[in-house]
């Protein structure tokens, strides 16, 4: 049999078959060995790279396939969405780890490029990609030209901070950016930018100009002014953006706060400011907690007569009304009653439960409070009267009066 016989059958073989043969003439053939050994050590940077290449090109191919089925449907398994997320995060790790050229890369960003803006949902992980394997100057650049074409504001501020943060472009990053000063994070991303620089007048001066002007959400820029004036101890600045900040965002904390800082010459005038605020605002739960911190039960009151019709703030209901029973427990027993009755009334089994809630708060009341036991028996009797027909509701009644 003559060499080219001899190789036509190795072609033939498998892999499994080939690994046997040459572990075969290993064994036998020392010399032999050292020349397998040789010739891969020779070769091992070839092997390598072209296994690098495999694992690559089989990742993208996966992932471009689940990709280019969820853009036809408009979405498709989450199983699926995983195996996308790990080969782009996989194949992101090969290019960081250097095992990968820079023509393979452009060819990558290409083929995220292909896919983006499209109707498949994998917009973020693919942009995250695109980010993840850019090292120069030109893959940047590379970048945001791809990012030019989605016309989206989201891209259009990712190419700005692009030039802020990847290739410290002060120029081109503050022309595009006073371009672009419409939303408050707009501003605060220039505030950033000129308190990183240490223009901290000019950070201030824009902040301000932010809360002045500024669309959607300013918090951040007060927080800034805050923290700043903070630092330099300056009371009427930081009254003034605690203030601002409570009307901005009004929370109970940050009244509490407020309260709690300014000076006993200004209190007066920081609670009228504080008390045009709530007026002001349409958040009825935070005007209930402000009352019962300063006292005002009635107000209180009628925030829960009035705020708690539906069953889905139950919960919510029972912490104000428990908190108003030694200050109103007429009104509230009588509110608990209330409850008690619509269930008995409509016959709502799944509620007895709820019914036997209001019940042993209303026994607190009578028992505990107004120590007027006799009420409360003419009130458990009466009860019983009316549900006689009802054996759960009278088995849920025999538990409140044994409790």
């Amino acid at each position: 049999m003559n060499d080219k016989s001899k190789e036509n059958i190795l072609k033939d073989f498998t892999k499994e078959q080939l690994i046997i043969v040459i572990n075969e003439v290993n064994n036998k053939n020392p010399f032999f060995k050292q020349e397998i050994e040789k010739f891969i050590d020779k070769n091992k940077t070839n092997f390598e790279a072209k296994n690098n290449y495999s694992e690559y090109n089989a990742l993208l191919g996966e992932a471009e396939r689940i990709i280019s089925d969820f853009d036809e449907l408009g979405g498709g398994d989450e199983e699926d969405e995983h195996v996308v997320y790990d080969n782009l995060d996989n194949i992101a790790s090969l290019f960081q780890q250097g095992k990968l050229d820079e023509k393979t890369k452009k060819e990558f960003i290409e083929t995220c490029f292909e896919y983006y803006g499209g109707n498949s949902g994998f917009d973020d992980i693919l942009r995250d990609s695109i980010f993840d394997v850019c090292t120069s100057k030109e893959d940047w650049l590379f970048v945001i030209e791809g990012l030019k074409k989605s016309g989206s504001d989201y891209d259009a501020e990712c190419i700005i901070n692009i030039y802020r943060d990847k290739l410290n472009d002060d120029k081109t990053y503050l022309k595009l950016r006073m371009n672009k000063l419409h939303f408050g994070m707009d501003y605060d991303n220039l505030v950033e930018y000129y308190n990183k620089k240490g223009y901290i007048e000019k950070a201030i001066t824009t902040a301000n100009e932010g809360i002045e002007k500024g669309e959607g959400r300013i918090s951040d820029l007060i927080d800034f002014l805050l923290e700043f004036y903070s630092k330099k101890k300056d009371y009427e600045n930081i009254l003034k953006y605690k203030l601002l900040s409570f009307k901005n965002g009004s929370s109970f904390e940050e009244y509490r706060e407020i309260i709690k800082f300014c000076n006993k010459t200004d209190s007066e005038r920081v609670l009228n400011e504080l008390k045009e605020i709530i007026n002001l605002s349409r958040d009825e739960e935070l005007k209930a907690e402000i009352n019962y911190f300063n006292k005002d039960y009635p107000s209180v009151l009628e925030y829960v007569k009035n705020s708690f019709g539906y069953s889905f703030y139950e919960d919510k209901f029972r912490g104000w009304a428990q908190k108003l029973e030694l200050h109103f427990p007429k009104d509230v027993s009588k509110i608990y009653l209330g409850r008690v009755m619509r269930i008995l009334e409509h016959k709502l089994a799944k509620e007895y439960s709820s019914a036997g809630y209001y019940l042993k708060r209303i026994k607190i009341i009578f028992l505990n409070i107004e120590k007027n036991k006799k009420e409360w028996d003419i009130l458990l009797y009466s009860l019983k009267q009316k549900s006689l027909k009802l054996p759960s509701f009278q088995k849920m009644l025999q538990e409140v009066e044994n409790d």
